[in-house]
């Protein structure tokens, strides 16, 4: 089994000893763990991670593996992301270039190597190629130069390169060369032990940043500088003799700090002074490491002979302690001035040194346990008890502090020291304490509670700020913060949703941050708190402490593990169990965390403490986002393509999200723009869109942490599907064309025929109105002379009063026989008239009822006499009694009028001639196109006809 490079109980420095060591973990490149020789390693293209290995070419994206399809079938010995292309250089000379999920061969005309390729670099329009055997290649425009002995290189075999604008700086087996240019020629000069350098061998070669100096890692003798600008080899100083064997990459982070791998497996800290080096070997292993990298995200890469291997080492530490350590046991911790750490196991206080091979050192026992403490300017400590009160430590010496009488026997909670003011809280309130500068001893100056302003009696944390305020996490008030003269409250108006807080710190831009009992974590910005919670990237809402580095960096301590906020990024990374590092818990003691005088972050963990490092670079531990495959039909494309017929309407993608910082945390959406309206939230990597219409769409892609995509990253492919033939612009001129010449045709062929038919169809149509209003007279005076002998027979009163209105009713009817239309108001007055007879004749009997607005009597016109006869029609239809008495309902809307009656059939039918509803039905349509209705619903019989407006809506139709 392979063996972790920097965790295992087997580091070489003594097991009784300390040292800060990074996290890691191991990586298989395969699902049998099988091991795999690794040769070369690069952050790269789209922000995945490259691995040369004798399989082939990997890609990386923090989950995964994918072996990259290439027909070379060599071993990859080099790699290089070089302006956003990823190129593999293959043991038989052959160089590949990455095209979407394959290695193309990368043509090399006139001269091509044939032997090992050791590395590659450029700038995109210039490759620079070393090689074992063949020296150095350059490629301009796809032709190929040499350059070996013959053109003046002091060996063919050539390791690496260093790129300057001028010149180019390689390592060879006899030294390193600096070839120029002069009068357009290649000069080089050559840097062997006869100019200083230790070992002629030199594997490795790497520019320090911001200056004209490169580190040189040789064979044998470890570690030079040469200074380019002096042309001069410098030899650094080591305080012991290089004991850590050949050097195989250095990896520069900082310009006074560089890491080094080396074939017999350690992993170097190298920090640069002037003339000097300092070494720190954090491990040593069975693997051999071949190449180092470093993300975006600060992890350090390590490839080695068996896999990959992921560590902590530029971010965070660990400091193991041997026993009697135990975490459950672990009180208090803190810092003093001389960066010691001092902590608590129940009633015994340790103090330990952070040189190497230190070990705690116990230093005293209080009479309970002991829950916190706290360093004064004068570097006293002040050591709070649960049982016993207070307690001050200085010169070796314990004691307990007995002058202040509400301290004796009490609970104290957190202690703060502000110059010489000392600040106490235990589960009565606070004390706000003065030190006697002469004696020592503390007097009382104010009792801070619940009554005073504070809101609650129990301080779980005092926690001075930057600006001499002082900040008190309460259980039952929340945070209060005490500015010397008043008490300040934060509620849900201004974010704040808690009342019952742990932890507050500040962070390295002032702001004040608040840990909560299961509602997670509030920033104070602007006099507003923003909420932290789970959506936002937090493991779990119950924050036990808080604790600002000295970079903006926010460490927070949860049940789960330890979130640290990186305002760069906005987002957390998470220290558990699940990421594969060696947190298997962590304390869940509140305010149980320290900062030490460089601002680093300490938490207690099972094995010791945990160390998060200040970031002095710009960290992104955001996800990245790539679409890696476009199928149509569900079959994959071999060349991206933008442009699709109407027929090729199904698309798929395929999507990677990039993590190497907690990539299980991994979150998806996405949107087509043009099809979807909102965005869609997924954890899958695949989406389908079929039947897609003609248009542009742009397929949207973001990853992130968590369910917050605001700073996510984005990528996107844009596509276009064409409209069918018929719907192009061409075919739909065409079409058009031929139609107009088409109906210019046929109209010069129809015109003739409608000249002669169009008098023909006048006169057969005012043929045809006129007898149809003619229809109306005879058929209403019918019914009329019907009933009045009826009612002379009845009563001859009423038969008299009957002939007046019949009267009446008559000089209107021949008043509009010769209209087409009259207004809705005389036909309401004709209507009237005609009731005013029936009703003489049924009595209460038969009833209308109206609801027609006052404005459509004058707005609105109607076919004459519509309304009498569908009165007439429900009274000669239906049974009419005054048991069974008819009601008539007539209502209008703008736009027509109404006639409703109950169904009530007569068992014998009046005569009628059967043509009233048809004529109407007939008039309206040689006025209008709107319908008229007439029909039975729900045991009513309703028509419903057109109101007009005041002129005709249309001709009268042409028959």
């Amino acid at each position: 089994m392979l063996r972790f490079l920097l965790l295992l109980s087997g580091i070489f420095i003594c097991s009784e000893a300390t040292a800060q060591v990074p996290f890691s973990k191991e990586l298989w490149l395969n699902e049998s763990n099988i091991p795999v020789q690794v040769n070369d390693i690069v952050y790269g293209t789209k922000g995945y991670i490259w691995v040369g290995t004798n399989n082939g070419l990997y890609r990386f994206n923090g989950r995964s593996f994918t072996l990259i399809t290439d027909s070379i079938q060599q071993p990859v010995t080099a790699i290089a992301s070089i302006s956003g292309q990823t190129y593999a250089g293959y043991k038989n000379g052959k160089i590949g270039i990455v095209s979407g999920n394959r290695v193309q061969i990368f043509p090399i005309s006139h001269y091509t190597p044939s032997s090992t390729i050791t590395s590659i670099h450029g700038d995109g329009n210039i490759l620079f190629i070393t090689t074992e055997e063949e020296g150095l290649f350059v490629v301009v425009n796809g032709a190929g130069l040499q350059f070996t002995t013959h053109e003046g290189l002091s060996d063919n075999f050539v390791y690496d390169a260093a790129i300057t604008p001028h010149h180019i700086i390689i390592s060879t087996d006899r030294g390193i060369n600096r070839i120029s240019l002069k009068n357009g020629k290649p000069v080089t000069d050559i840097y062997t032990t006869a100019q200083g350098l230790p070992d002629n061998i030199v594997r490795v070669i790497t520019a320090i940043p911001g200056t004209k100096k490169y580190w040189l890692g040789t064979q044998e003798s470890g570690l030079v500088l040469f200074d380019d600008e002096k042309r001069t080899v410098q030899n650094v100083k080591l305080a012991h003799q290089w004991a850590w064997g050949q050097i195989n990459d250095i990896l520069v982070t900082k310009a006074d700090e560089a890491w080094v791998a080396t074939e017999t497996g350690y992993l170097l800290q190298v920090h640069l002074f002037q003339d000097s080096i300092d070494v720190v070997p954090f491990g040593f292993s069975e693997q051999k490491i071949t190449k180092l990298t470093q993300d975006r995200a600060n992890n350090l890469w390590c490839a080695t002979n068996q896999g990959l291997i992921q560590s902590t080492a530029l971010y965070a530490k660990k400091v193991v302690l041997p026993p009697p350590y135990q975490l459950n046991n672990v009180t208090a911790v803190r810092f003093d001035r001389s960066n010691n750490l001092w902590f608590s196991q129940d009633n015994k206080l340790y103090c330990l040194s952070l040189t190497p091979n230190a070990v705690p050192q116990l230093m005293a026992k209080t009479e309970a346990a002991i829950s916190c403490l706290e360093f004064d300017a004068n570097n006293h400590l002040w050591i709070g008890s649960f049982g016993t009160g207070l307690y001050s430590y200085s010169n070796k010496k314990l004691s307990r502090v007995a002058t202040i009488a509400s301290l004796k026997e009490g609970h104290i909670l957190s202690i703060a020291a502000v110059g010489d003011r000392l600040w106490i809280a235990s589960l009565n309130g606070v004390e706000e304490t003065v030190q006697n500068p002469q004696t020592g001893t503390l007097r009382l100056l104010r009792h801070h509670n619940k009554q005073s302003g504070i809101g609650s009696d129990y301080v779980y944390q005092l926690f001075p700020d930057s600006k001499g305020r002082m900040w008190m996490a309460t259980d039952g008030a929340g945070v209060c913060m005490y500015d010397g003269a008043s008490y300040h409250h934060w509620d849900n108006n201004t974010g704040f949703q808690s009342k019952v807080v742990y932890t507050i710190s500040e962070d390295a831009n002032g702001n004040i941050w608040a840990g909560s009992l299961n509602h997670g974590v509030f920033a104070l910005r602007n006099n507003r708190w923003q909420h932290f919670e789970k959506k936002d990237g937090l493991q779990e809402k119950n924050i036990y402490a808080l604790k600002g580095n000295a970079t903006g960096e926010m460490i927070v301590v949860n049940e789960d593990g330890i979130d640290e906020w990186y305002p760069s990024s906005q987002q957390f990374r998470h220290y558990n169990r699940r990421s594969g590092m060696d947190i298997d818990s962590v304390l869940k003691v509140p305010n149980c965390i320290a900062k030490d005088t460089d601002g680093r972050v300490f938490v207690p963990f099972e094995k010791g403490f945990v160390v998060l490092e200040n970031q002095a670079q710009k960290v992104n531990i955001n996800a990245a986002v790539h679409i890696n495959a476009v199928s149509l039909f569900f079959k994959p494309l071999e060349e991206r393509r933008h442009h699709f017929n109407s027929e090729e309407n199904h698309l798929s993608f395929r999507f990677n999200g990039i993590n190497f910082t907690n990539p299980e945390r991994l979150q998806y959406r996405y949107k087509l723009d043009n099809n979807d309206t909102n965005w869609v939230y997924t954890i899958d990597e695949n989406v389908s869109f079929a039947q897609l219409s003609p248009g542009n769409y742009t397929f949207m892609v973001q990853a992130s942490l968590s369910n917050n995509f605001d700073h996510a990253a984005t990528d996107s492919y844009s596509f276009t599907i064409a409209k069918p033939v018929w719907q192009q612009v061409w075919f739909v001129v065409f079409v058009l064309l031929a139609f107009i010449a088409a109906a210019y045709s046929y109209i010069r062929l129809r015109e003739r025929e409608l000249r002669k038919m169009s008098q023909l169809q006048k006169e057969r149509m005012s043929f045809e109105y006129e007898h149809l209003k003619s229809q109306v007279n005879p058929h209403f005076l019918f019914n009329s002379l019907n009933t009045l002998v009826n009612l002379i027979e009845e009563d001859k009163q009423l038969a008299s009063d009957y002939t007046v209105h019949l009267s009446d009713l008559y000089r209107n009817m021949l008043s509009y026989k010769d209209q087409n239309l009259i207004p809705l108001s005389e036909e309401y007055k004709i209507l009237l008239s005609y009731m005013h007879i029936q009703q003489s004749r049924f009595g209460n009997a038969l009833h209308l009822v109206t609801d027609i607005p006052e404005h459509l009597f004058q707005t609105t016109q109607i076919v004459p006499l519509a309304l009498q006869l569908l009165v007439e029609n429900a009274i000669k239809h239906n049974v009419v009694s005054v048991s069974k008495p008819l009601t008539i309902h007539i209502t209008a809307t703008e736009d027509e009028i109404t006639v409703r009656n109950c169904v009530r059939p007569k068992m014998s039918k009046e005569k009628s001639a059967g043509i009233g509803i048809v004529n109407i039905q007939r008039r309206y349509a040689l006025l209008t196109d709107r319908p008229t209705e007439f029909g039975i619903e729900d045991g009513q019989y309703v028509v419903k006809l057109p109101l007009l407006k005041t002129q005709l809506e249309k001709p009268l139709k042409k028959h």
